[in-house]
């Protein structure tokens, strides 16, 4: 058998894209140091200038990373679920985390020490390749989102977030309150009510009690900026060989 993962035994691997791709020896030197976290809305993963002593893979839900401010406010650069890997600033040899990295979407990840992660790099090109490459797409939304909070409305920003969440999620029912929409989108809570408003009366979705659902994916999908597009394209060509759709 090839030292690469066959499709039988990918699926028997976690469903974090970095870990599905690994070679067989690889990924067997790392699992003995690969511990279960349950990833529960609101658990701080990294606080920023603190020690980032673990790296997470998200194995289900999502996390985002925040820059914060010194009055407290907050606002979402990089949102990241299976497809990657957070917590790496010791993977490049700085010990302090940059960002505030919070669960943002309930499920599962598995964390390991960031110093074992390091050497293991150094002795594996194709895992280093692989982790790059996911820092390059969470670079890639910092860079994006910069772009896309100063040049687009908060109703298609507001709409290219749910279909964000609803990725990683897997679903189209999302627990997620307008107080928290406001913080990851940088705006007023006003503001955001009105473009949720919006986006209901045009049936795209529907919002109870902090909880929303997305009603009309297509119609969403219209509604929300080029950003949404331009980063998704990106990351169809990371997804995994096996998870692609024949």
């Amino acid at each position: 058998m090839n030292d690469r993962q066959t499709s039988g035994t990918m699926n028997q691997r976690p469903p974090n894209w970095i870990l599905l791709q690994l070679l067989e020896t690889t990924y067997a030197a790392l699992q003995r140091h690969l511990s279960p976290v349950d990833l529960q809305v609101g658990m701080v993963l990294a606080e920023p200038e603190k020690p980032a002593e673990y790296v997470y893979f998200p194995l289900g839900g999502f996390v985002c990373l925040c820059v914060l401010t010194e009055s407290g406010d907050s606002v979402e650069v990089a949102a990241v679920g299976q497809e990657g890997l957070v917590n790496t600033g010791p993977l490049m040899d700085q010990p302090l985390a940059a960002h505030a990295i919070t669960v943002q979407g309930e499920g599962a990840a598995l964390r390991i020490r960031a110093s074992v992660l390091r050497e293991e790099m150094r002795r594996d090109s194709s895992l280093q390749h692989l982790i790059h490459q996911a820092i390059y797409f969470q670079m890639l939304q910092m860079g994006q989102n910069a772009v896309c909070n100063r040049a687009h409305s908060v109703e298609q920003r507001l709409a290219r977030w749910l279909l964000t969440a609803s990725d990683r999620m897997q679903s189209a029912s999302l627990r997620l309150t307008q107080e928290y929409l406001a913080h990851m989108l940088g705006a007023r809570r006003s503001t955001v009510t009105i473009a949720a408003g919006d986006l209901q009366r045009a049936g795209l979705m529907e919002y109870t009690r902090g909880k929303i659902r997305i009603q009309d994916r297509a119609g969403l999908q219209k509604a929300a900026c080029e950003c949404y597009h331009t980063l998704n394209n990106v990351l169809e060509r990371f997804r995994p060989a096996s998870l692609k759709k024949p």
